[in-house]
C-alpha cells in the first residue's frame, strides 16, 4: 500500500504543492512548496 503522503512529486508542480498541503493537514512535516503561479482555484 502506498499513501499519498509518502509519494514524492517533481518540485514546482501543482501535485507537489497539493501533497505539501495534504501533509500539513495531516499534521505531518510538509516539504517546502509554493503554489505554482500558473495554477489557480477554479472560478465558480
Amino acid at each position: 500500500m502506498v499513501l499519498l503522503a509518502d509519494v514524492r512529486f517533481e518540485p514546482g508542480t501543482v501535485a507537489a504543492w497539493l501533497r505539501a498541503a495534504f501533509r500539513k493537514w495531516l499534521g505531518l512535516r510538509a516539504s517546502p512548496a509554493r503554489r505554482p503561479p500558473s495554477w489557480s482555484w477554479p472560478e465558480p
